[in-house]
């Protein structure tokens, strides 16, 4: 059954939680939950054309949100009480950033050529997606 979802799905057991790296080709993975592991629903932009000006990075919509620019040369990350952010720019024309959404560090380093494209993670609550199958039954019955 692929669910009610367009493209695959991975759904990991309890005591679990999914590792996202949109880096990796689509291979992601589950791995033991932790206290700080979590950052929130992952959100990939529409694809831009241009530097800063045309393509901003975006402003921070909640605290502990992340936010990494279309060209990758760039990243934010929201204060938790939203007084401010912290950011790290590459200006090193063969680097971009890489986040680690494992051990929340972020560093340049070689463009390996899979920059994945504007994204932001965190902001949104988690919901709940009901699927409802019905069923209908036809025939004689008593008459």
């Amino acid at each position: 059954d692929s669910g009610p979802y367009d493209g695959c799905d991975i759904t990991c057991g309890p005591g679990n939680m999914l590792l996202v790296d949109p880096r990796n080709g689509g291979a992601w993975y589950c791995i033991r939950a932790g206290p700080m592991y979590c950052p929130g629903k992952f959100n990939t932009e529409c694809s831009c054309e241009g530097g800063p000006a045309e393509c901003p990075i975006g402003d921070c919509e909640c605290g502990e949100q992340l936010r990494v620019s279309h060209d990758c040369k760039t990243a934010k990350y929201c204060n938790a009480d939203m007084d401010g952010f912290q950011n790290i720019t590459c200006e090193a024309a063969n680097e971009i950033v890489y986040v680690n959404l494992d051990s929340h560090t972020w560093r340049c380093a070689e463009d390996d050529g899979r920059c994945p494209g504007a994204f932001h993670a965190g902001c949104q609550e988690d919901g709940t997606t009901t699927t409802t199958t019905t069923t209908t039954t036809t025939g004689k019955g008593n008459q």
